[in-house]
């Protein structure tokens, strides 16, 4: 009768340490997928800050264009309104 107890409290505590055991993978599965994770995560976001700052660049380029439209567009006008009054002295006269 003692060895079938002793051999039950053997097996209990095989059983025990092994899931235990088992316990203590999954907990360090669990943190490898976590750090896993915030690397994809922190690759995302570097990937997307990158995006964004090159759409600034292209906003800043585009506006500089824009600018530059504006200041031809000036002077084009000026030099149209500057013969426009030299065609009416021309007819006027």
């Amino acid at each position: 009768m003692r060895t079938y107890v002793v051999a039950a409290l053997a097996t209990l505590c095989l059983f025990g340490t092994g899931s235990l055991a088992s316990a203590d993978e999954m907990g360090k599965m669990g943190e490898e997928m976590k750090s896993e994770m915030k690397g994809k995560m922190k690759a995302h976001k570097d990937k997307m800050k990158a995006k964004r700052e090159e759409m600034k660049t292209q906003k800043q380029e585009m506006k500089g264009k824009a600018d530059e439209m504006k200041g031809t567009a000036g002077e084009m006008k000026g030099q149209a309104e500057g013969m426009a009054s030299d065609m009416k002295k021309a007819v006027g006269q």
